[in-house]
């Protein structure tokens, strides 16, 4: 395909996706932020895991990524530098425009208060009890600032 056949991305950057293999004992649902599993390839791809903000290796300095769909225990799944999640609670946050941030636990979510290791993830575009609209780019921010 010729780079000028390329468009540029709306909301799902598809020509940025990374197929990652999932070997947690677990399922890893839509819009969670993973890392990548180091210690191991799968064949010679990259493994995911949940990424979490109370340790430094699993949520500080290791790229993060978006998962696109969700992804069971043990296949592939697709991965993304940044996506728009919609249709969600952001009413926690104060203003438009602030950081969300990874959350400590190993379950890879994001939210208005700061984790452990202070890694922001994303943006509140909408401010909504329901319809609140986030940009998802765990890899954009640079680590520890806020």
């Amino acid at each position: 395909m010729k780079q000028k056949s390329i468009k540029p991305a709306r909301d799902v950057p598809f020509a940025e996706g990374i197929l990652m293999y999932n070997g947690t004992p677990s399922a890893i649902t839509k819009n969670v932020i993973v890392r990548i599993d180091h210690g191991a390839l799968q064949g010679s791809g990259l493994r995911m895991t949940p990424a979490q903000a109370n340790t430094d290796a699993g949520g500080a300095k290791v790229p993060l990524f978006v998962t696109k769909h969700g992804v069971p225990a043990g296949k592939w799944g697709v991965v993304l530098p940044w996506s728009i999640i919609q249709n969600i609670n952001t009413s926690g946050i104060a203003n438009e425009g602030d950081a969300f941030y990874l959350q400590d636990g190993a379950t890879g979510t994001f939210g208005p208060a700061k984790g452990t290791v202070h890694r922001a993830v994303g943006v509140c575009i909408v401010k909504h009890a329901a319809n609140g609209i986030v940009l998802l780019s765990p890899g954009m921010f640079t680590y520890g600032t806020d």
